[in-house]
């Protein structure tokens, strides 16, 4: 007995089988210097069954016509910021949709100019786990009809990713609102190195929070007894390993926490370091606890290609009373 054929992802079910043609999988036109795909994204784009091409970069820096559906930017480099700006512009008028990879050098201008624009999906090292996704995420927002199993893993990751946000936003809320709740477990987390800011801390010493009201005067604790707290978690990983205990929330907070405390500013590209997992999976974090109102983007007045991030004030206060509970246990 022969078994039923097993249909492509972009196949639509049929009157005999099951399944008939789709509309065509939209082509990808990927933005970057050089005429080779990198191999990563190649092969992502052959799973998906999706035709990329490569452009010159500056067709779509400079309003060149654009007929993919697809748009896959690289910048290896930081492109400038008349180009970031340029590029901006032209997501909006256009309404397109864009993937950009980016390499640690281009983080920082890039998500400053783009970070919070809707129609952006920004990697940073992406595996090819991450290219099939925003491959497959990218295509569904075209409005093609790709039933792939990766979109349905990205829709669950996402869920599970802003569940996790309402539920430290509420416990943050309880921590604020009632001083004598009852403290709700605390997840853990591991595999960074205890300080992340020493970048942001050698080229910017003078760069604090002065002038600014962040409640430090009432913390609990110092900023060195927070880095211990880090050091303690990162500890684990010497006897079990580093994916056990991965929380990428927590390890940022505790990281902002500790650089509210010494008043040093953070750039995102350091606190991709922080939340201890792949960078890419980081800024999906950094995005979503920034929407969610517990993390601040604060330009940097130096530096107009730059943003850093900061707790809003309601989690610093909520930061300090967790640690005035831990200190009462004790």
């Amino acid at each position: 007995m022969s078994s039923p054929p097993v249909e492509p992802w972009g196949a639509a079910p049929s009157s005999q089988t099951g399944w008939s043609a789709a509309p065509a999988t939209p082509r990808l036109g990927w933005f970057g210097h050089g005429e080779a795909l990198p191999p990563l994204l190649d092969r992502a784009a052959a799973a998906l069954g999706i035709v990329a091409e490569p452009v010159a970069l500056e067709r779509l820096i400079n309003n060149g016509i654009v007929t993919h559906k697809l748009i896959w930017v690289h910048l290896a480099d930081d492109p400038g910021t008349a180009s970031l700006v340029c590029l901006r512009d032209r997501i909006g008028e256009e309404a397109l949709n864009l993937v950009i990879e980016v390499s640690r050098a281009s983080i920082d201008p890039v998500w400053a100019l783009l970070g919070d624009t809707t129609g952006v999906t920004i990697l940073l090292e992406p595996d090819e786990g991450d290219c099939l996704a925003a491959l497959a995420q990218g295509a569904r927002a075209s409005e093609a009809r790709l039933n792939s199993p990766v979109i349905e893993a990205r829709d669950r990751q996402l869920e599970r990713l802003q569940e996790e946000v309402q539920r430290i936003a509420r416990m943050l809320a309880r921590l604020n609102i009632d001083d004598g709740a009852r403290i709700a477990s605390m997840p853990d987390g591991s595999r960074t190195p205890a300080s992340p800011f020493i970048e942001d801390h050698m080229h910017a010493p003078g760069r604090g929070f002065r002038g600014e009201s962040d409640g430090s005067a009432v913390a609990p604790v110092s900023a060195a007894q927070v880095r211990t707290h880090i050091r303690h978690r990162r500890m684990r990983d010497d006897y079990f390993g580093p994916d056990i205990f991965a929380d990428p929330a927590w390890d940022m907070m505790l990281d902002l926490y500790a650089a509210r405390l010494e008043r040093l500013r953070v750039s995102v590209s350091s606190l991709c370091i922080a939340a201890a997992v792949p960078a890419t999976t980081a800024l999906r974090w950094i995005k979503t606890l920034t929407e969610s109102g517990l993390f601040e983007r604060r330009e940097d007045p130096h530096d107009g290609r730059r943003i850093f991030v900061a707790l809003s004030d309601e989690a610093t206060q909520a930061m300090h009373r967790y640690f005035h509970r831990i200190a009462a246990d004790v």
